[in-house]
Order: structure tokens, then sequence, then C-alpha cells
């Protein structure tokens, strides 16, 4: 009799999907608080283990435009001579 490991707990897929999720939900709580260059890490540690959740590039994308806008915003067209 053999026995699928697959999606059972504490297997390595489930285990890596819980860790996934909590990276993921933490850069959340860091976008609420404002600490968006946390946030950046945190998104990134999730795709290093499940690179291709979606949402996780959603969210990372949404971050990255937050964080040009508010630490280049208008510096970037200062004096044009």
């Amino acid at each position: 009799m053999i026995i699928e490991q697959f999606e059972q707990p504490g297997t390595p897929d489930v285990l890596q999907l819980k860790h996934t999720e909590a990276y993921y939900n933490h850069g959340n709580r860091l976008v609420k608080l404002g600490r968006l260059d946390d946030a950046i890490v945190y998104y990134l540690k999730a795709l290093d283990i499940k690179p291709n959740l979606i949402k996780v590039y959603t969210n990372l994308g949404k971050v990255l435009l937050r964080w040009v806008f508010f630490n280049v915003g208008d510096h970037s067209f200062g004096s044009i001579p």
C-alpha cells in the first residue's frame, strides 16, 4: 500500500506553503504600518519559497510603486535646465 504524502500535514509542500503565507501576511502587516522597506523584504522571502504566487507579486508591485513615490517623489523632476 503506497501512501501519497502530497498535501498531508507536516509534509514539505504544506510547510513551505505555511511559511510563504506567514511571510506574505507579515509583509501585509508591515505595509499597514508604513514600513515599506521591511515589507519588500518579507514579500521577497515568500517568493524565494514559492515563486509562483501571484498575490505576492501583486502586493510587491504595489509596495514598490508606493516606495518609489515616497522616496523619489518630485525630486526626480527637480530643476530642469
